[in-house]
């Protein structure tokens, strides 16, 4: 009796722990492998850093990189609102949960009020994972 399942059919899983499995298709051989989340994750910010670190002009990319809001308090516990140490340059913020980008606006996934010299995010929903902010200084 075969076990093979497509992952439309797999129960779903709501949390992911740092050592849990994800499938990859590696695209130099075409190959299904296998990759922990945290490996991924490991990679995808490095993948954002180094970019971030190509670029000297901050008109030209994103000047701040933060992973899990440092140094703001940490995501969790009813947690819906964060606070960046610095005035942001207004519409430049971007939000990431867990690698998703979040929409900004009433009624979407967060909101932003821009001060002279803190920027404060809110979320509509707590955001359950790390959150990235890239955004220019004003």
């Amino acid at each position: 009796m075969s076990n093979n399942k497509k992952i439309s059919e797999l129960n779903a899983l709501a949390t992911a722990d740092s050592a849990d499995l994800l499938p990859i298709v590696d695209a130099s051989t075409g190959e299904t492998k296998k990759i922990t989340k945290e490996n991924f994750l490991e990679d995808i910010v490095t993948d954002l850093q180094n970019h971030l670190d190509d670029h000297d002009d901050p008109h030209q990319t994103l000047s701040k990189f933060r992973e899990n809001v440092e140094p703001v308090e940490e995501v969790g516990e009813g947690r819906t609102s964060f606070t960046i140490p610095e005035a942001v340059a207004p519409g430049s913020l971007k939000a990431f949960v867990d690698t998703a980008r979040m929409r900004e606006g009433a009624g979407k996934d967060y909101t932003v009020v821009y001060g002279e010299s803190t920027t404060t995010v809110t979320f509509s929903v707590e955001p359950m994972q790390w959150v990235i902010f890239d955004y220019r200084v004003a």
